[in-house]
């Protein structure tokens, strides 16, 4: 049987080698196309029941998957400072690319029946151009008069305002969520130093975002051997506590002649050094010229 294979084989090595390569160029084709998942795994069989309840209630009423919430506390809300900042921080939401709307108190609506067509009509309750101390105070007092918005945009137990950010579904698909989300992050940063004010973010996009990064940057982090690594820094380390990269580079190839920075994709030592959980690369720049140091951190 061995002997009959070995003889099919070399005599048809030709034809064979050629369908290992083609299937070899087909199979890194496909792996050169796989993406990291931003959805969470399915925990849950697919038939189960109320899996299957909550399929029929999102495919009637949609989800929640692209919302991301922004809330603060505060008594003093509708100060003319505090809520102008306020209105500031929602129109700067809205203008966040990818960002399709934006709900807040600031940007609440009332609706009226137009008597002429039967329809309803949207008006504002604050407008942003117009906020004198007046206005909001008239505003917050026709707000308060809708209950439809109570313990959705705000609690008024605790003070607590939010604000709703829907962002675009195919984006938060994609490599771009992150700036959204870090642009997002630092306008609600921004608004607390100049206030003062804490802001709390909550919301699947932000939740995803978070943990397909922290993934994304674990994968990316380099896997070497350390105790040759160590090893080679306390035989390069000089009184300071910290090498020279070239002098590393020397050391490392001592221990080990086949050490090769380019093994582990990097072009350079310095790239791979500054990769490394437990060491940081220094810029040492001496008459012009950069002799970057290794240090532990």
């Amino acid at each position: 049987m061995w002997k009959s294979l070995a003889k099919f084989v070399l005599k048809n090595r030709v034809p064979l080698l050629i369908i290992l390569f083609c299937i070899t160029a087909v199979m890194g084709y496909f792996a050169s196309k796989v993406k990291l998942s931003y959805e969470f795994a399915k925990a849950i069989p697919t038939d189960n029941p109320k899996f299957q309840e909550y399929l029929s209630f999102k495919q009637k009423f949609g989800d929640d998957g692209n919302l991301m919430v922004i809330a603060v506390q505060q008594n003093n809300f509708f100060e003319i400072n505090n809520f102008k900042a306020f209105a500031q921080l929602n129109h700067d939401l809205k203008n966040v690319p990818h960002v399709e709307d934006v709900l807040s108190v600031s940007s609440a609506v009332n609706l009226l029946k137009d008597s002429v067509s039967e329809k309803l009509i949207s008006t504002p309750l604050f407008h942003r151009d117009s906020l004198t101390q007046q206005n909001i105070d008239s505003g917050k007092n026709l707000f308060a008069l809708l209950p439809f918005y109570k313990t959705i945009l705000y609690n008024p137990e605790t003070n607590a305002y939010l604000i709703a950010v829907r962002i675009n579904k195919e984006v938060l698909s994609s490599p771009q969520r992150t700036r959204v989300i870090n642009d997002i992050v630092n306008l609600t940063d921004k608004y607390t130093a100049n206030t003062k004010i804490e802001t709390h973010l909550s919301g699947l996009p932000l939740i995803r975002t978070l943990i397909a990064d922290r993934l994304k940057k674990e994968k990316e982090k380099v896997h070497v051997d350390t105790k040759l690594i160590n090893k080679a820094f306390d035989m390069s380390a000089n009184e300071s506590n910290d090498a020279y990269v070239s002098t590393m580079g020397i050391n490392l190839r001592k221990l080990d002649p086949s050490f090769d920075s380019r093994t582990y994709g990097f072009k350079t030592l310095t790239q791979l050094f500054s990769r490394l959980r437990d060491y940081i690369v220094v810029d040492n720049v001496v008459n012009g010229l950069n002799n970057p140091l290794v240090k532990r951190k």
